[in-house]
C-alpha cells in the first residue's frame, strides 16, 4: 500500500507542486514527513503494536526504504530534541526544514517544531501553547 501511495501519488504530487511553485522538494517532503510523523503519533496513542513502530521506522528513519522509488526523501527530515524543562514533554519532534507557514501572509508566527526557532524560543512557545490549553 505504501509503495503505491508514495511512488505513484505523493512523489508525483511533490514533483508537480515543486515545478509549479518553485518551492524546494526538500521543503515539500519535509511537510510530508511531518504529516507522517504526526499520523504515527496518533496511531501510537491507539495501539502499542510493533507494526506501528516498524512502519514509522521504514518511512522516516531509513535512508533507503522499500516503499520509495529511490533514496528515501523522508529520511532525516524529522529529529528528536530533548527539552529539560519542567512541565513540558521530555522530547519533541522538530522538523529539519521550515514549512514556510510563517512566511505566508497574514501569518507571522513560526510553528513550535520549526527548525528556525532557537531552543529558548521553542520552550517559550510550547509553554504558551500549554497555558492556552489549560
Amino acid at each position: 500500500m505504501f509503495t503505491g501511495l508514495f511512488r505513484h501519488n505523493v512523489s508525483i504530487l511533490i514533483e508537480r507542486v515543486h515545478t509549479l511553485t518553485n518551492v524546494s522538494e526538500k521543503t515539500l517532503w519535509g511537510n510530508a514527513a511531518y504529516t507522517c510523523s504526526a499520523t504515527y503519533d496518533l496511531l501510537r496513542e491507539c495501539s502499542d503494536s510493533e507494526a506501528v513502530q516498524v512502519d514509522y521506522q521504514t518511512l522516516l528513519q531509513q535512508p533507503h526504504s522499500p516503499v520509495m522509488p529511490a533514496r528515501n526523501p523522508l529520511y532525516n527530515l524529522m529529529r528528536r530534541e530533548t527539552l529539560n524543562e519542567p512541565g513540558l514533554p521530555h522530547e519533541i519532534e522538530v522538523r529539519s526544514t521550515c514549512c514556510l507557514y510563517a512566511f505566508i501572509p497574514p501569518y507571522i508566527t513560526k510553528c513550535s517544531n520549526c527548525p528556525l526557532l532557537k531552543p529558548n524560543e521553542r520552550i517559550a512557545m510550547l509553554k504558551a501553547e500549554l497555558a492556552e490549553v489549560t
